[in-house]
């Protein structure tokens, strides 16, 4: 006579079960008797807030959220007339609450030139609760820009020229997210990655490559008198941002010239 084999428990997953909000959550156990057995079964332990039933050789447990905020286990206990096999089964009643968008980015400028553009993402979003985040990108500007998310760090491939939208999106454990827009601006690699707007009325902004610390800016006239100049330290990214005060220039067209890195910029400009 050999002894008799315990029946084998298999939980669908060995992950700990969250109830976060009033979505029951299902494990499906699997029964397996090497001696094919006739076998009963019930639960112990943490049982409020929990069912079950049985389908075939699979016990189909339901938790539900009524105990309050805590760790818990429950018990199941599977027996034939000659012994048992018991499963332990953890779960977790959680307050959850949504990720926070905590920083916003500055706008991105994307030379043509460069290869790929990459952001880390987990300075930008927090979790209440602690949990790890997972991100993912919606394109909105797909003939600008090429976007993926590999981690946690965005990347970008410029594709032409013109303003890229993009939306990152954070999600926790259980789904709930923050999102955040990203606009990236697709420029040319050159001393001078934007000029806007055109034609002006008062504030002409330039936007110097990213690689610019000192340069020299002139506007000239049709006829080409100097009619304004200004030297340029960059000491910090805002310095890169140049606003040159127009309004008091007669209407007409000029010519912006910028000096930087051994390289000369020219464009002409409207004034309104």
């Amino acid at each position: 006579t050999r002894e008799n084999a315990a029946p084998q428990l298999t939980p669908s997953t060995q992950k700990r079960i969250r109830l976060v909000d009033a979505q029951p959550k299902e494990v499906t156990v699997s029964v397996h008797h090497p001696d094919a057995l006739t076998w009963n079964y019930h639960l112990y332990g943490d049982t409020e807030g929990v069912s079950a039933k049985r389908e075939g050789d699979n016990i189909i447990i339901t938790f539900r959220k009524v105990l309050s905020k805590g760790s818990y286990k429950l018990g199941i206990k599977v027996a034939d007339k000659f012994g048992s096999a018991d499963l332990l089964i953890p779960f977790d009643v959680v307050e959850n609450h949504k990720p926070l968008n905590i920083l916003q980015p500055e706008i991105i400028y994307l030379p043509l030139s460069k290869e790929v553009y990459e952001m880390a993402l987990s300075p930008y979003f927090e979790d209440p609760d602690g949990d790890i985040l997972s991100y993912e990108v919606k394109n909105h500007s797909n003939s600008l820009v090429k976007a993926t998310v590999v981690e946690d760090k965005l990347k970008v491939e410029a594709l032409q020229n013109g303003t890229a939208h993009l939306e990152i999106i954070a999600k926790d454990l259980d789904g709930n997210a923050a999102r955040m827009k990203v606009e990236i601006k697709v420029v040319n690699d050159d001393i001078v990655y934007l000029v806007y707007p055109v034609p002006v009325v008062s504030n002409l902004n330039i936007r110097l490559n990213d690689n610019v610390f000192t340069a020299k800016i002139s506007i000239y006239t049709s006829m080409g008198v100097e009619k304004m100049n200004k030297f340029v330290s960059v000491r910090e990214e805002s310095d890169r941002q140049v606003v040159l005060d127009m309004s008091k220039f007669e209407v007409g067209t000029y010519l912006l010239e910028v000096s930087a890195n051994g390289k000369v910029f020219k464009q002409n400009i409207i004034k309104n």
